[in-house]
């Protein structure tokens, strides 16, 4: 599995990034075709308390392949023209994970 992450940093309007984040780039990103299976969160929390980060998105995907083929469709340049609009930019991770175990069917994928 192959999967990417975006962590944004506190902007300074919390509201009005999640306002455009939710009513303008989550739809861009929905439209994106074969994208994999994605989600988002925010203000996630640590053991300790509050994240560094404000939002959190992530993609998986079958393979790297498939993430890059859906990132040269027309609707996934156009989230990337969005993302721009952001007033914060993310820091962004690829790699590929190993599934430990996939407890929707009970089975160790390992």
């Amino acid at each position: 599995m192959f999967k990417v992450t975006f962590l944004y940093p506190r902007p300074d309007d919390p509201q009005a990034f999640r306002k455009h984040y939710i009513e303008r780039h989550v739809p861009l990103c929905r439209a994106i075709p074969n994208g994999g299976r994605a989600s988002y969160a925010f203000e996630p929390q640590t053991p300790a308390g509050p994240s560094e980060w404000f939002c959190i998105f992530e993609v998986e995907c079958d393979s790297r392949a498939q993430w890059e083929a859906s990132m040269k469709s027309p609707e996934a340049v156009a989230a990337q023209a969005d993302a721009s609009n952001l007033p914060v930019q993310p820091a962004i991770m690829f790699y590929e994970a190993e599934v430990l175990q996939d407890s929707r069917y009970g089975t160790s994928q390992a």
